[in-house]
């Protein structure tokens, strides 16, 4: 039952590769705000590192 799991688990990985994609626009939207949201997001720890680090 595994192997048919595993299976239909790859087909709807490949539907979900070859699918329509999705636009520009909005994927670029999404690109930056990802962006955005790992700067700010690892400032903190980067602040803690460096503090003990000495940098």
């Amino acid at each position: 039952m595994k192997h048919i799991a595993a299976v239909g688990g790859y087909f709807i990985m490949l539907y979900d590769v070859f699918r329509k994609r999705t636009r520009w626009s909005i994927m670029k939207d999404l690109i930056l705000r990802e962006i955005d949201d790992l700067i700010f997001g690892s400032i903190g720890i980067v602040t803690f590192i460096s503090f003990f680090v000495g940098g």
